[in-house]
């Protein structure tokens, strides 16, 4: 039995909601915009999980981070990947 995180339109963008990611040597024109889920970051609604649901073993796969982040509209929830094997793909 999972309960899943709470999205919505509400939750703010934080720091890691854009990171901007180059390669050397450092042309301007070289700066990509990477999103925070493909860092593995993601931001939800304090407090709030989904009605539970029954998954199989197999739709589970692997370990995060769960920090509180507080906000001038309020408190988040932020996860993180968490790979202790390795360098997490970007």
């Amino acid at each position: 039995m999972v309960q899943y995180f709470v999205w919505n339109e509400d939750v703010p963008e934080f720091p890691w909601s854009w990171w901007y990611v180059t390669s050397f040597p450092m042309p301007c024109s070289c700066l990509t915009k990477i999103r925070g889920s493909e860092l593995g970051i993601h931001t939800w609604v304090y407090g709030q999980l989904s009605k539970l649901e029954l998954v199989g073993l197999n739709r589970l796969s692997g370990l995060f981070v769960l920090a509180t982040v507080p906000h001038p509209e309020g408190q988040y929830w932020v996860t993180i990947a968490y790979d202790h094997k390795g360098q997490e793909p970007i």
